[in-house]
């Protein structure tokens, strides 16, 4: 009873909503139940019929091949015995029983042949579609989905540490994070739209889960630290704020353009940023703050070293920009590589992090103790503030899935009566139409 128990204990866990292989289960089950509904009408069509009617296309096919003449079969005969009776003066009646001719069932064997082929044809390709799929649910097929995409982005998949405990983390990102259901879902978005928005998705849900997992790895000890690898420079800066980035720009095709990675910022947030560009005349660097519908939210032409802030009007991703181009008439083979590399340094900050106690401090007269008890006081607001608005999304977006699992659900039970209902409609036509021919009894 234990081990059946523990069984029983460790399948609901597993194909509960949240385990990453709910949608998966449900998608072989449905892959099943379209092999049993091809298969089951082919054995249906066997009871009406009779005659092994299951093996009528391979007799057939079987006759093709050795070249053998397809004669008209037991099934569909094309002359029988038939019985008429005339009633002649009085009451007397005379049978007679003659040679019938049914022409009929020369396109009823062509009828139902085609039904073989098809339900048969059907079924193979349902098993090939199951086949498929389960060799797209193992690991290594789910890693190179993933590694394709993330190399067509240009998205290093390593870690900065080399050793060998973490060298790669692919692996943890498409095993523990996307799991069974993310990759599913991927595919079919990748079935249906194109790669460009798969790619789109997967570099989103890596951006995402590289900041879920530098908070973890922060959060851990000095000691643990030295085999995860550092992957932030300054944690106290990146409480709430982006981290701060210094990237290479060289000039390639006479121009370049970098794009920080998106950051999503709450509504009514302060933001600010610092960044400083390696001056080199004749290679302008332009500035630009945007966000996801479009709107500037700052510009600065020819930017070498500066500031700009900006207050947010709602939730929303920011883009920041970097765009360097050589000037009008200036070739690129003049010009050295030394010179056609430009260093960007930026430091973005956002919500508590912008706030100057120092100022606030000499403001109001604060001791050093009670600045860090207003500094503590206001992160913990944040805190909760963020969490809070983590919570309401993750609820709005489990009774977004929680809705459209329903739906689904009730659309494949839908379908599939519908499917039963006119198997079953089909059969029994079909066998008062052969009644009402007198070809069975």
């Amino acid at each position: 009873f234990s081990t059946w128990k523990r069984f029983s204990c460790l399948s609901c866990c597993s194909l509960s909503q949240h385990s990453g292989n709910y949608l998966v289960c449900g998608y072989i089950l449905v892959k099943l139940l379209y092999i049993a509904n091809a298969i089951g009408q082919l054995f249906l069509l066997n009871i009406f019929m009779g005659q092994k009617f299951y093996l009528y296309g391979f007799e057939v096919l079987q006759k093709w091949f050795h070249g053998q003449e397809i004669k008209a079969l037991e099934r569909f005969p094309r002359i029988t015995m038939c019985r008429f009776i005339l009633r002649t003066f009085g009451d007397n009646i005379q049978p007679y029983d003659v040679q019938c001719l049914l022409p009929i069932n020369i396109y009823n064997e062509k009828i139902f042949l085609m039904i073989w082929f098809w339900l048969a044809f059907v079924s193979i390709m349902s098993i090939y579609g199951l086949i498929k799929w389960l060799h797209y649910f193992t690991f290594k097929s789910r890693k190179n989905f993933i590694h394709h995409f993330l190399k067509a982005n240009q998205i290093d998949c390593y870690s900065e540490n080399t050793t060998h405990l973490n060298t790669e983390i692919l692996p943890t990102f498409v095993d523990r994070y996307c799991r069974q259901d993310g990759i599913l879902l991927l595919r079919i978005v990748n079935a249906n739209a194109t790669k460009v928005l798969v790619g789109e998705l997967v570099c989103a849900l890596w951006n995402h889960w590289q900041k879920q997992r530098q908070i973890r790895i922060d959060s851990l000890p000095q000691h643990t630290n030295n085999h995860k690898g550092k992957l932030l420079e300054d944690h106290d800066n990146n409480q709430l704020g982006l981290i701060p980035l210094t990237i290479p720009i060289s000039i390639i095709n006479d121009d370049r353009y970098v794009t920080l990675p998106p950051q999503e910022i709450h509504k009514d947030t302060l933001v600010t940023g610092d960044y400083d560009i390696t001056d080199r005349p004749g290679l302008p660097t332009h500035l630009e703050v945007k966000d996801t519908k479009g709107h500037i939210l700052y510009n600065k032409e020819d930017a070498i070293k500066g500031k700009f802030a900006f207050t947010t009007e709602e939730f929303d991703i920011f883009d920041v920009c970097f765009e360097t181009k050589l000037l009008h008439g200036q070739q690129q083979h003049h010009l050295s590589s030394q010179h056609t590399t430009k260093q960007v340094t930026i430091h973005i900050k956002h919500g508590v992090e912008t706030k100057d106690y120092d100022a606030l401090a000499k403001a109001n007269k604060l001791k050093p103790l009670e600045i860090e008890l207003n500094r503590l006081e206001d992160l913990s607001t944040s805190i909760v503030s963020d969490f809070a608005f983590m919570k309401e999304r993750e609820e709005e977006m489990r009774n977004t899935n929680e809705s459209t699992n329903t739906k689904v659900l009730y659309f494949s039970i839908f379908s599939m009566c519908c499917l039963m209902s006119l198997a079953i409609w089909q059969v029994l036509y079909l066998r008062r139409y052969f009644k009402a021919k007198k070809l069975i009894d």
